[in-house]
């Protein structure tokens, strides 16, 4: 019986570990996106270790290409520094600002393949670095060139058909569900987490508390039954000697 229950307690404090460092893992990375949200604010993208993520919510990329993508899909885009910005090649496709797209005032994001590069001297004679687009599904490029500066990276993954949940969490109740409800369960969780381990810690500290009185308790009775029985030898001892006086009187 006691190897079973020394099994179940050491099969708790395992999946209680687990639970802890799972917590803690989820935690780490919702501060993490927290932090890249922040940071990326009104840049078009949120920076996650380098990396961008877009739901498709249109079909101008479908096509039979390697790289094609379809509405519905998540595409992974690797971040580009200012400097990267001004290499690009044709047939990359890259995720751009677009000005030409625009939710309550402010230009969307949008990818799209370069089908073009033209280099134009501006008046200062500074050359500028601009990028013809088309969507794979288009019959014709896109109207507007594109600034190397508006460029925010080039695709390197997809993810199909798993875009459908992206796009439904963007929505009120989609991020209630998926951001706002788990956010707060995990919060109660780690909340709860340190009441629990504030308890057992008092719970130690009292023990360890009582432990030392004992001790000292202890400690204490037996020093006085030291003394006791110091005493009565003592007295034992003087009584004979009194005794022998006594006799040779």
């Amino acid at each position: 019986m006691k190897d079973a229950k020394t099994k179940k307690t050491k099969a708790a404090k395992y999946i209680s570990f687990a639970i802890n460092i799972l917590t803690v893992i989820i935690c780490v990375f919702a501060v993490i996106v927290a932090i890249s949200t922040i940071t990326s604010k009104n840049k078009g993208y949120v920076n996650i270790m380098g990396y961008a993520y877009y739901s498709v919510a249109t079909g101008s990329m479908e096509g039979s290409n390697k790289d094609s993508f379809s509405q519905g899909d998540v595409i992974r885009v690797k971040i580009l520094k200012d400097g990267q910005k001004d290499s690009l090649k044709e047939n990359q496709v890259i995720t751009f600002i677009d000005a030409t797209i625009k939710v309550n005032g402010i230009p969307q994001p949008n990818t799209h393949r370069i089908v073009g590069v033209e280099r134009v001297a501006d008046p200062d004679g500074n050359i500028r670095v601009f990028y013809r687009t088309k969507g794979d599904a288009n019959d014709s490029p896109d109207p507007v060139l594109r600034a190397s500066d508006e460029v925010i990276g080039v695709m390197v993954g997809k993810s199909n058909a798993i875009g459908k949940a992206f796009l439904w969490m963007q929505t009120k109740d989609g991020f209630l569900v998926c951001v706002v409800v788990p956010s707060i369960l995990i919060f109660i969780y780690c909340f709860a987490m340190v009441i629990v381990n504030l308890i057992a810690y008092n719970k130690k500290k009292i023990l360890l508390a009582t432990e030392e009185k004992q001790v000292e308790l202890e400690s204490e009775i037996e020093a006085k039954l030291r003394e006791k029985i110091l005493r009565e030898l003592q007295a034992s001892a003087d009584g004979k000697a009194e005794d022998k006086n006594k006799e040779k009187g």
